[in-house]
């Protein structure tokens, strides 16, 4: 009896020692169990790498190619957020993501799922997208809530401001954000450069410095019309707006050039396992997102 249970207590220790991981489930009370446990790290599928932190523990799904699918934090095995960055856009203005995270633990307090459009260094771990021309067969149905970028050559090497609205077209966050040299840059640089004609995030003086919109038009956008720039302080060198559906998985994305010329292209990011078990409490929880409609 007593070798049963030292039995049982080593293979248990044994599977815990282990960071790397397999396959996930989370229960009923938010519990995460992962299981199938890795001797060494993954070289051909994806994986889950736990870390026991003094002050956090984090569960990451992870690629070998190095791609981040989700970002957990847990409250010792129980769920209590979880996030993911999308790359949206990547160019000599740096990169631009899609930033998403849920909160479970009942410290937040019931709080909304936290949603931004923002520029970020390249370093940071995020996922990418499959990219098609056109509206993928499957998906891609329920909209969550839309964004526009608008970027401008201008010291110290370029200004991106972002902004992101409800599903319903109400302006919700603005950001300000500067790159140099293809690389986000510290917010102290676009401090220097403001000079007190805008602030980092949203004021009326910033709203139209960047020409950013107090709401989107969401049905005209939905059935296919373009968007009327307001004029900006500076010419812009690209300015962009995207539709986010399905938890922001799917990302309809329109580019609008200075010569005025359109480019759509609709951008699909992994579902992961954690995407699939969380939907239904994800819904119950942070609400069902509006049903695309057909132009």
């Amino acid at each position: 009896m007593h070798r049963a249970i030292l039995l049982l207590t080593l293979l248990a220790c044994s599977e815990r020692s282990t960071p790397y991981y397999k396959s996930i489930a989370i229960d009923g009370n938010l519990s995460v169990h992962l299981s199938d446990g890795l001797a060494d790290l993954p070289t051909s599928h994806p994986y889950y790498w736990r870390f026991q932190g003094a002050h956090l523990t984090s569960v990451e799904y992870k690629s070998p190619g190095g791609e981040r699918y989700d970002f957990l934090t847990l409250d010792g095995d129980t769920l209590s957020t979880r996030s993911k960055r999308h790359l949206l856009r990547k160019g000599p203005f740096g990169s631009i993501y899609a930033h998403i995270t849920y909160y479970y633990s009942p410290e937040y307090h019931n709080q909304p799922a936290d949603f931004e459009t923002v520029a970020y260094a390249n370093s940071v771990e995020h996922d990418t997208p499959a990219v098609t021309p056109s509206i993928p067969s499957s998906g891609c149905q329920h909209l969550d809530g839309l964004s526009i970028v608008r970027i401008f050559e201008h010291s110290p090497g370029y200004l991106i401001s972002s902004a992101n609205y409800s599903s319903s077209g109400d302006l919700q966050a603005l950001y300000v954000n500067g790159a140099k040299d293809g690389d986000w840059v510290h917010s102290n640089f676009v401090v220097a450069v403001a000079q007190g004609r805008f602030e980092l995030d949203d004021s009326p003086k910033t709203r139209k410095f960047f020409g950013i919109p107090a709401s989107l038009p969401v049905k005209s956008l939905e059935d296919g019309g373009a968007i009327s720039w307001p004029a900006a302080t500076l010419p812009a060198y690209l300015n962009l707006i995207y539709r986010h559906y399905d938890r922001t998985r799917c990302v309809m994305e329109e580019s609008y050039r200075p010569d005025q010329t359109i480019e759509r292209r609709w951008l699909v990011f992994p579902t992961t396992p954690v995407d699939i078990q969380m939907q239904s409490r994800d819904e119950q929880r942070f609400g069902k997102p509006l049903e695309r409609q057909e132009p």
